[in-house]
């Protein structure tokens, strides 16, 4: 247990602590390559403005690191800073370290720009942001899919619940039906579709991207 408050550090931590509690925190967030990619060849990156960490006892503990864009209202461009890639030690959650580095860096960029974060609604960090009393906005992004076979499974399992009806019938196309974009690539619409090979598979089905875009949508 810590006593006083924490002291927040800017710049680079070590490198193997750093993706070793990444990796605790985000379950297989990724490799050394993901981490130079990411964070040092991130346009802009700077590591003593944009990264912060945590440690005690000789441990990196904690860990932030800040993502610096320009958004344009259509009158002017604003300095936008995206908080991601958070990370808290196991040994050290409960201790204060997350709310300690949100505290830090939120104070830090408020006064240069816009502060954000980007979560799902509904997650832990949404909800927390919340008490907070920060506001969310739904951004207008489309996604455009290049290969439809890789995405259209893990998406149909996002938003559609195992145990329902739905799912169920997802499940039964899988199994009986060969669907296909017209472009002629085979489609699974469950993770476990993807996975398994079945012996009854019926005439192919094509289905058309247009129609696909609207369901993932």
């Amino acid at each position: 247990m810590t006593t006083g408050e924490p002291t927040v550090e800017t710049g680079t931590p070590d490198r193997d602590a750093q993706l070793r509690l990444l990796n605790q925190a985000y379950d297989g967030w990724g490799t050394a390559e993901l981490l130079e990619w990411k964070y040092d060849q991130y346009p802009g990156f700077e590591p003593s403005t944009h990264s912060f960490y945590i440690t005690q006892d000789g441990e990196l503990a904690a860990y932030r690191r800040v993502l610096e864009k320009t958004i344009s209202t259509g009158e002017d461009e604003v300095p936008l800073y995206i908080l991601g890639d958070t990370a808290v030690g196991p040994s050290y959650q409960g201790q204060g370290f997350y709310s300690r580095l949100h505290e830090v860096t939120t104070e830090r960029f408020r006064q240069r720009g816009v502060v954000g974060t980007f979560n799902r609604v509904g997650n832990i960090t949404y909800k927390a942001n919340l008490d907070r009393g920060w506001h969310y906005r739904t951004l207008p992004l489309r996604i455009r899919i290049l290969d439809y076979s890789n995405v259209i499974a893990q998406y149909a399992t996002n938003v559609v619940s195992t145990d329902s009806y739905g799912y169920a019938g997802f499940r039964a196309i899988d199994k009986y039906l060969d669907v296909r974009t017209t472009s002629g690539d085979s489609l699974a619409l469950t993770e476990e579709g993807v996975s398994e090979t079945w012996s009854a598979r019926g005439l192919p089905v094509p289905v058309p991207e247009t129609v696909l875009d609207m369901l993932v949508e």
